[in-house]
């Protein structure tokens, strides 16, 4: 089962929920949702195309809080932000982001991070980059 979330969410926490083994994202955040308040807290977002996804024109998100969680042995990457997304923060605190086949953090396409807080987590044996930033602002 994939999570994906694509309007006028405020205040969600998706927690002790293992969202493993999905042909797409673990949670996906696109499609032009607004987002205010999102915690994924002790959670598994391993083996999917990508653990955590923001993506596309017109996505807006805000306070993001990824706590005790593993993004780990994903197609793609850990967490990825693109295509046009505007993200205000992501925390990331004691977390996993390790072997995903391609970065274990991607922001990349003319997307907008605005802050990105990491806190004892491990990013380990990622294929490609533990933390890339590619045309983004």
């Amino acid at each position: 089962m994939d999570s994906e979330l694509t309007s006028g969410i405020e205040d969600t926490t998706i927690k002790n929920v293992d969202l493993t083994n999905n042909l797409l994202e673990g949670v996906y955040v696109g499609h032009g949702a607004q987002v205010d308040g999102l915690t994924i807290e002790d959670s598994d977002l391993s083996d999917n195309l990508n653990g955590v996804g923001i993506s596309g024109t017109g996505t807006n998100v805000d306070n993001v809080l990824i706590k005790n969680s593993k993004m780990n042995s994903n197609n793609n990457h850990g967490i990825i932000v693109q295509s046009n997304a505007e993200v205000g923060s992501i925390t990331i605190q004691d977390s996993e982001l390790n072997s995903n086949t391609l970065q274990g953090i991607m922001i990349q396409t003319n997307a907008n991070l605005n802050f990105l807080y990491i806190y004892n987590s491990d990013i380990n044996n990622n294929l490609g980059s533990g933390l890339a930033v590619n045309n983004a602002q």
